[in-house]
């Protein structure tokens, strides 16, 4: 599964959340299902510093999310390769590839329409 530590700690935490709310045999389910997404997000931060979990309660259910919001604070900025790069310029390319193509359509109608008026006043 793809995605950012921080994608993945919001998601533990939302599901932690709504487990709240659930009987006791969906709530064992729904903090099973929270602790992955805090692996998840253990995982995608070891390029970044990584996350030190050892004192974290896996079982509690409001857990003290503290230290680990403190960990994910002080990870590196994510990095933007150079595919993100070049394909945000050839999106913006092809953004003004359209924006060309809109702006020469608007002058051949323009122009049709020009043409329509003039073509009616020389019948006159």
């Amino acid at each position: 599964m793809s995605g950012t530590a921080e994608q993945h700690l919001q998601m533990a935490k939302l599901i932690r959340q709504k487990a709240m709310a659930f009987p006791a045999d969906k709530r064992a389910q729904a903090i099973e299902q929270s602790n992955l997404f805090l692996a998840l997000a253990a995982d995608a931060s070891k390029d970044r510093g990584g996350l030190d979990l050892r004192g974290f309660d896996f079982d509690a259910l409001p857990p003290d999310w503290s230290d680990i919001d403190r960990q994910i604070a002080k990870l590196t900025p994510i990095k933007v390769d150079e595919r993100k790069s070049k394909s945000s310029k050839q999106h913006a390319e092809l953004w003004e590839r359209i924006r060309l193509f809109q702006d020469s359509h608007q002058t051949d109608i323009g122009s049709s329409r020009l043409g329509g008026w003039w073509s009616r006043l020389s019948r006159w």
